[in-house]
């Protein structure tokens, strides 16, 4: 197996990889040339890791804590700070030719800020949600990847709807469905919520 050193093969793979073709992908929140983080492959017969890409932390992004999304031929990850604003980001990542591309910079406003959950792409479309941003509570999002246009479709007010969503959205029955960390009611325990987009 791999141990990461916490230089530039990367530190702190906070979040679980996926399986592809023979290969396992995944992100560290940490490490990488920049240390701000890092995308990786590992061969399970060679026992071989290889850094794909280092975070940058500018308009690419940085410390990428949620895991990757993959469809046929490209993969879909968000990152925690970095891009225009350093508010987080949503990328795209090509393993045939190791592109990252920065498809959408949060701005911290009504579009939200902190992107920690994994995304969901369903028929063209990303969907998911910032810890912060909108009414300071976090926001839920699509993406249009024909267009690359962000568009939110959820802001939490903090009240019995929810409030700081960390997790990421599940679609069901034409619905989206997730989790908050907490409420703006007591017990502020959290939250499960529906949204039909």
């Amino acid at each position: 197996m791999y141990q990461f050193k916490g230089g530039a093969d990367g530190s702190r793979p906070l979040s679980s990889p996926i399986f592809k073709n023979g290969i396992f992908y995944g992100n560290t929140v940490l490490g990488g040339a920049n240390v701000t983080g890092a995308i990786w492959s590992y061969s399970p017969t060679t026992n071989t890791e290889t850094v794909l890409h280092s975070f940058g932390g500018a308009g690419d992004g940085s410390f990428p804590a949620a895991g990757l999304f993959a469809t046929e031929k490209t993969f879909y990850g968000t990152t925690q700070y970095g891009g225009a604003s350093n508010n987080g980001t949503v990328y795209s990542f090509v393993p045939a030719t190791q592109t990252e591309t920065p498809i959408y910079s949060f701005t911290g406003g009504a579009d939200g800020a902190i992107p920690v959950a994994p995304v969901t792409p369903l028929k063209k479309v990303i969907y998911g949600t910032a810890q912060k941003g909108g009414a300071g509570y976090g926001t839920v999002y699509a993406i249009d990847l024909t267009t690359n246009t962000e568009s939110t479709i959820y802001t939490f007010t903090g009240g019995a709807d929810g409030a700081y969503p960390w997790a990421g959205t599940v679609p069901h029955g034409g619905a989206i469905y997730g989790t908050t960390l907490g409420t703006g009611t007591a017990p502020s325990l959290g939250s499960v919520y529906k949204i039909v987009p």
